[in-house]
C-alpha cells in the first residue's frame, strides 16, 4: 500500500471522526436547551416571584 493511500484513509477517519462528534454534541445541546426550557417553565409556574 502506498503512503498517500495510508494518508487518504487515515483523514477520512479522522473526518468522519469529527463529523460524529459534531453531530454528537449538537444532539447534546439540543437537549440541554430542551431541558433548560422546560426548567425555564417550570420555575414560572411554581415559583412566585416577589
Amino acid at each position: 500500500m502506498s503512503s498517500a493511500a495510508k494518508y487518504s484513509r487515515r483523514v477520512k477517519r479522522a473526518e468522519l471522526g469529527t463529523r460524529t462528534h459534531a453531530h454528537m454534541s449538537n444532539d447534546f445541546i439540543e437537549r440541554v436547551r430542551e431541558f433548560s426550557g422546560e426548567m425555564v417553565s417550570y420555575t414560572a409556574d411554581h415559583v412566585p416571584i416577589n
